[in-house]
C-alpha cells in the first residue's frame, strides 16, 4: 500500500474539518498555505503566484520560495522556520532543479541519497510546527528530443521524491510527471509560449504559470486532498474585485480550469477587447461577458496565417475560440475573427502579403464538443465564421454576421430567435451563402433555424443577392449529405429567389458539382418577408415531416433550458 493509499482516511477527515472551518471562520481567518522550494514557486517566475491568486478568498498563501536553492542550500539557510512562523495549516515542499549536477557543491544532491534525508527532515520540522506537509515532484524543464517529447534529467528526483512521500505517508503532487505528460500533449511549439524569456524553458510566464497551478489543482483532486476543494469555480478577468480569484487573461483563466469533472467554473469578463486565441480542452466551461457589445473576444487569424510549425494554419486553425470538451458556454459576449478580408482581397495578386486562404472562424466547435449552448452572444467574421463540427449545440438569441458559408460544419445545431446577417463582397453575386452544412448522411439532423432572421448586414447588399446555403463536401466526402432547415423564419429581400448554390470539388482530378437533393437536405417552412418564396431551388418541407424539425428532436437526450448559468 502507498503512502497516498494509506493516509486516504485522513484526507477524508482533514477535508470535513476544513470545510467546517471554512465555514466557520472569519475572512481573516482562512486556511494558511506555505510554499517552500526554489524560482519555479515564486511568485514571479514560477507557479507561486497563480496558486496564490486562484486562492483567493479561500485561503491565506505565505510563499517562502527562494530562487536557486535546493533542498540541501535551503535547509543549510535554515529558511523553512520562516515558512512555519505563519503557522500554516499545510506545506507544500517542492525541489529537485537546484540539486542536479554543476549546481556546485553547496546545493547539489543525490537523489537516492542526501536529497531524501533533506525531504525528510522538512516533513519532521512541519510535522512538529502542527502543520500538514505535501510533497510536489519538481515541474519538467521544457526540453525536447528530435521526437518531439520532453527530455528531462530530473526523474531521479521526482522518484526520490514520490519514495520519501510513500515512505512517510506524506500527500504526493506529482506535478513532474504531470508536466512531462502536457508538454507532450501539446508539443514544443506551443509550450514555447509559456518561456519567460526566448531561451528560458525552465521557468513560467504567467500563462504557464497559471497552466502549472491548474495542473497542481488536478493533481490535489485526484489524491482527495482538500487543498484541491478549494480550486474557484469562479474566476474573474479584467476585474478590479478585492477578494475574488483574477486573472489578466482569458487563457490564465482557462488554465485553472479542472481536468475533469461535472461542476461548471465561470469565467466572468470585465468589459474590453480581449486580443487572444483560445482553446477549450477541459469540460464545463462558462464565459460570462458583462455585455455583448462590449465584451469582445478577437484575434485576426485566416487560413494563411503561419502556424508554430511555420505553415499556415488552414481553415481549421484561423479559430479565434475552439471548443473542443464538452459542457460549453457562454453569454453576453462577441467572439470576432478580425481578419481583413476586403483589405486582402484589395492587394495585387503578386503582393506577397495576399493570402489566398482568407477564411477566418471565430468559433471552432471541434472534437469533443457537445452540448455547447450559447445565448445573447454575436459572432463576427467574413468567411467562415462559425464552425460547428462536432457534438451537439444551441444558439438562442446570437447575432451571426459573415458572407462565405458563414456558418458551417458537421455538427447539430439548432439557431432559434437569431439574427442571421449577411455582409457584402462589392463585385461579387451571390455575395453571401448562409449555411454551408457537411452533415453525415447517417444523421438525421444537421443545422435548425427557429423563428431567426436572415437579413442584410447593411444596404450595400443588394436584393436577391444572398444564397441561403450551398452543399459542403469536405474532401468531397460521397457520405456527406448536408442538411439545413429554416422553420418559421423571417427573410427578407436580400435572400436570392434561388436559394441554394451548388458547390464544386475535385476527385480524382476531375472537377465535380454537388447541389440540392439527392446530394443534401435543404428545407423551409413557414418563412415569412419579403424574401420568403417557394420554387424548385426553395424547397418546402411537406406539412406531415414539420413536427420532425424541433429543438427537443435535434438535440436528443439534452434540454439546454434546464441547464444553469
Amino acid at each position: 500500500m502507498t503512502g497516498n493509499a494509506r493516509t486516504s482516511h485522513l484526507f477524508v477527515l482533514l477535508s470535513l474539518l476544513l470545510t467546517v472551518a471554512c465555514a466557520a471562520r472569519a475572512p481573516d481567518d482562512l486556511p494558511v498555505v506555505s510554499l517552500v522550494g526554489d524560482s519555479t514557486v515564486t511568485e514571479t517566475k514560477g507557479w507561486g503566484g497563480a496558486f496564490t491568486q486562484a486562492l483567493a478568498g479561500r485561503a491565506i498563501v505565505h510563499n517562502h520560495a527562494i530562487g536557486g536553492r535546493s533542498a540541501k542550500s535551503y535547509t543549510d539557510e535554515q529558511r523553512l522556520p520562516a515558512a512555519l512562523a505563519v503557522n500554516p495549516d499545510f506545506v507544500l515542499v517542492q525541489f529537485g532543479h537546484n540539486g542536479q549536477p554543476g549546481k556546485g557543491a553547496h546545493r547539489e544532491t543525490d537523489p537516492a541519497g542526501n536529497y531524501r534525508d533533506y525531504l525528510r527532515r522538512m516533513v519532521a520540522d512541519i510535522r512538529a510546527a502542527g502543520a500538514e506537509p505535501i510533497i510536489v515532484s519538481s515541474l519538467t524543464r521544457r526540453n525536447f528530443d528530435a521526437g518531439a517529447k520532453i527530455q528531462s534529467t530530473l526523474s531521479p528526483w521526482a522518484a526520490g521524491a514520490r519514495a520519501v512521500a510513500d515512505e512517510l505517508a506524506v500527500p504526493f503532487v506529482d506535478l513532474f510527471t504531470a508536466s512531462v505528460q502536457y508538454h507532450n500533449r501539446i508539443g514544443p511549439a506551443n509550450s514555447a509560449r509559456f518561456d519567460i524569456a526566448p531561451d528560458d524553458h525552465t521557468h513560467l510566464n504567467p500563462l504557464g504559470a497559471y497552466t502549472m497551478a491548474g495542473l497542481i489543482f488536478d493533481e490535489l483532486t485526484a489524491i482527495g486532498h482538500p487543498l484541491g476543494s478549494l480550486r474557484p469555480a469562479d474566476v474573474y478577468v479584467a476585474y478590479d474585485s478585492p477578494g475574488v480569484p483574477a486573472t489578466a487573461t482569458i487563457g490564465e483563466a482557462l488554465a485553472l480550469a479542472p481536468a475533469s469533472g461535472s461542476g461548471a467554473y465561470r469565467i466572468h469578463l470585465g468589459d474590453g477587447r480581449y486580443q487572444e486565441k483560445l482553446v477549450v480542452d477541459k469540460p464545463n466551461v462558462i464565459l460570462l461577458g458583462s455585455s455583448q457589445a462590449g465584451t469582445i473576444i478577437s484575434s485576426a487569424d485566416s487560413g494563411g496565417s503561419i502556424g508554430y510549425d511555420g505553415l499556415p494554419v488552414g481553415t481549421r486553425g484561423s479559430y479565434t475560440l475552439k471548443v473542443d470538451a464538452p459542457g460549453f458556454a457562454a453569454r453576453n459576449l462577441t467572439i470576432e475573427n478580425a481578419f481583413d478580408y476586403e483589405g486582402n482581397r484589395a492587394r495585387p495578386d503578386d503582393d506577397p502579403a495576399r493570402t489566398s486562404n482568407s477564411q477566418g472562424v471565430a468559433l471552432m466547435l471541434s472534437g469533443s464538443s457537445d452540448r455547447a449552448r450559447f445565448e445573447n452572444v454575436t459572432f463576427l467574421g467574413n468567411q467562415d465564421t462559425l464552425f460547428v463540427n462536432a457534438g451537439r449545440s444551441y444558439f438562442h438569441k446570437v447575432r451571426i454576421v459573415g458572407h462565405v458559408d458563414f456558418i458551417f460544419g458537421a455538427g447539430r445545431a439548432v439557431f432559434e430567435e437569431s439574427l442571421i446577417e449577411a455582409l457584402n463582397r462589392p463585385g461579387k453575386n451571390p455575395v453571401a451563402y448562409v449555411a454551408a452544412p457537411s452533415t453525415h448522411r447517417s444523421q438525421p439532423f444537421g443545422f435548425l433555424f427557429i423563428d431567426c432572421r436572415i437579413v442584410r448586414h447593411d444596404n450595400a447588399v443588394p436584393t436577391g443577392s444572398v444564397k441561403l446555403g450551398r452543399p459542403w463536401h469536405p474532401n468531397n466526402d460521397l457520405e456527406v449529405n448536408g442538411s439545413a432547415v429554416f422553420m418559421n423564419c423571417f427573410m427578407d429581400d436580400s435572400v436570392a429567389a434561388d436559394g441554394y448554390s451548388r458547390i464544386s470539388g475535385r476527385l480524382d482530378g476531375e472537377q465535380m458539382w454537388f447541389d440540392l437533393e439527392p446530394y443534401s437536405r435543404f428545407f423551409e417552412s413557414g418563412s415569412h418577408g419579403p424574401g420568403a418564396m417557394s420554387g424548385p431551388r426553395r424547397p418546402q418541407l411537406e406539412a406531415a415531416s414539420v413536427p420532425y424539425y424541433t429543438r427537443e428532436n435535434v438535440l436528443g437526450d439534452w434540454r439546454p433550458g434546464a441547464d444553469h448559468w
